[in-house]
């Protein structure tokens, strides 16, 4: 086999930026509320300008955060390779771990948005979940996204008796 690479869309990263930062938000959002609201109805009887100020940085820190993460995603997802080799698929990318999982022990999982998942099946599903050993995420937005789709077929259908993608 001849050594494939695959990458993102770069037409398409702001698609990409905008749905991590709505997902951050939906997170970001009720705990900035949540420590505001705290401050607020602690110190309601003595409002002094420490307090007011404090509820002015604490979200324009979270919301500075958010952005400068979002930044750095944006960069590792354009520089995001995933690359098939011999013995299986691996995934590079600038300011991400490296990831490789071999061809025997390829699980994909297509999910309704779009997403693959890729996963190792020799690695326990909470330890995929914790740490992202054994986990490869590829977003929608993939270059030859069909052509990627079929090679994984391929060679992941040999050492998994045909049953190598999984719809949820």
């Amino acid at each position: 086999m001849q050594t494939q690479v695959f990458k993102v869309d770069e037409s398409q990263i702001n698609r990409i930026a905008r749905r991590n930062f709505l997902r951050i938000l939906k997170i970001a959002v009720p705990i900035m509320v949540l420590v505001v609201a705290r401050q607020y109805f602690q110190y309601k009887n003595e409002l002094n300008i420490g307090i007011i100020i404090y509820m002015f940085i604490v979200p324009f820190v979270v919301l500075m955060s958010m952005y400068i993460g979002g930044k750095k995603a944006t960069k590792s997802m354009l520089t995001l390779e995933i690359i098939q080799t011999d013995s299986g698929v691996e995934k590079r990318a600038e300011m991400a771990p490296y990831r490789q999982i071999a061809w025997q022990d390829l699980i994909v999982r297509e999910k309704p948005n779009g997403r693959l998942d890729l996963y190792d099946k020799n690695v326990s599903a909470f330890m995929r979940w914790w740490n992202g050993k054994g986990r490869i995420v590829l977003p929608p937005e993939m270059l030859n996204r069909d052509l990627l789709l079929s090679e994984l077929q391929k060679y992941a259908g040999r050492y998994n008796g045909g049953l190598w993608l999984l719809k949820v």
